[in-house]
């Protein structure tokens, strides 16, 4: 039976703790301990969390209510405060919230340390773990390699930040000095289940312990059909050595996991630790984006190989991409839509093969006359001429947000 927070104040590692709510939430089981500071924390729990904070970050109001609502929709087990000297007062609306929704709200006697807690109450879940199944798949260091999931967990959440912080951690940790690390992320056509989480975690962790470069799962993706495996490269990075490891890694995956396959990896460039939101970002874009070759399974593409389409994706406003798209080729979309021709098809298909008629006729298995009408129909609808460079530009960067707009709807 797993750990319950009853169980833990009992225990030594919250000694002269006190519920200010939620007492009939002390039977909730505890699955994970997480730090959390940001108002939007609970975006990125599982549940059964036991969440520390000092709630120093959320300065008003409004961020006080986002932290604890998300909290709350993310089923965590119970919530540990940690406040200085006892000079800040619980807010009403927490405990009443807490109350409704069963999570215990604890108050850590005046100077506890959370990393303490974090530690010890980790330490003490991998114990009671021990006597299941999936927890007896970890590697030879569970609580090692259990916080340094945590650890990167919580750097790619912005929940630590700050090169000094994120390095002094990474140090106590015992993670490569001086290394760079990359982010891949496995995308899957269906959920992991709940209640295999665990194992799986604990399986997949086994896999990369033998892999031929340092890995660490980082399970908060689970949730959303995605995998994110941290891997650290050394000094210098190889965009074709992440490539082999991450088909390697998925093959082993399939192998463990017959019924999850991946449908797409992307893979983040490498960066010093305290970058390392950079590549998850970079891989989610990656595996997100179109790409070339996607007749392959499953379909592997670096950030490196998004071309153009990495300066879309650095485009902040989203709205000017939608604009551009409505300025250039939606009415290609409303034709095609409402008519069931092929426009666009014969557009991506006359980009792909440079404008060259003859190529572009065979490719479509369409004669060049007919080739020759479509895109005329192309200029007629768009206003744009592709003899012109500047407007068949406009035509090609409008195909390209287009293929990202319907990806990501």
């Amino acid at each position: 039976m797993p750990l319950t927070v009853e169980q833990l104040l009992e225990s030594d590692i919250l000694a002269g703790a006190t519920v200010v709510a939620g007492a009939k939430g002390l039977n909730n089981p505890i699955r994970w301990v997480h730090i959390c500071e940001l108002p939007s924390s609970g975006e990125r729990l599982l549940g059964n969390e036991l969440v520390l904070t000092t709630g120093e970050i959320l300065r008003t109001r409004a961020e006080r209510m986002e932290f604890i609502q998300g909290l709350a929709l993310a089923k965590i087990a119970a919530l540990v405060l940690f406040f200085d000297s006892g000079a800040r007062k619980v807010p009403s609306y927490w405990t009443e919230l807490a109350d409704e929704w069963s999570i215990p709200v604890l108050l850590a006697p005046p100077g506890s340390s959370y990393i303490r807690v974090c530690e010890e109450a980790n330490l003490l879940l991998q114990m009671e773990g021990s006597k299941e199944t999936s927890w007896r798949m970890l590697r030879a260091e569970p609580l090692i390699t259990t916080r340094i999931m945590a650890f990167f967990q919580d750097v790619l959440a912005g929940e630590i930040a700050g090169r000094g912080v994120v390095e002094l951690a990474a140090d106590r940790l015992g993670l490569p000095a001086g290394s760079r690390y990359s982010v891949l992320i496995f995308n899957y056509r269906r959920s992991w289940q709940a209640d295999e989480m665990h194992e799986t975690i604990a399986a997949v962790s086994n896999i990369i312990s033998d892999s031929t470069l340092p890995a660490w799962c980082i399970p908060a993706d689970f949730w959303q059909n995605r995998l994110a495996i941290v891997v650290s490269v050394g000094e210098e990075e190889t965009a074709e050595k992440l490539r082999q490891f991450a088909s390697v890694l998925n093959s082993r995956l399939e192998q463990r996991f017959p019924k999850y396959r991946a449908s797409r990896i992307g893979i983040g460039r490498a960066y010093p630790i305290y970058e390392l939101p950079k590549s998850y970002r970079e891989a989610r874009q990656a595996s997100e984006g179109p790409g070339i070759q996607e007749q392959s399974t499953p379909f592997i593409q670096h950030f490196r190989d998004l071309g153009l389409y990495r300066l879309l994706y650095a485009i902040e406003d989203k709205r000017e991409l939608v604009a551009f798209y409505r300025e250039s080729i939606a009415p290609l979309v409303e034709h095609d839509r409402t008519y069931k021709h092929e426009l666009l098809r014969t557009l991506e298909v006359y980009f792909q093969y440079e404008g060259n008629l003859t190529e572009t006729a065979q490719a479509l298995y369409i004669h060049r006359h007919t080739l020759r009408y479509r895109l005329q129909r192309v200029e007629q609808l768009t206003g744009l001429k592709l003899k012109k460079f500047d407007e068949r530009l406009t035509l090609l960067l409008g195909l390209m947000i287009w293929r990202m707009l319907e990806r990501r709807n």
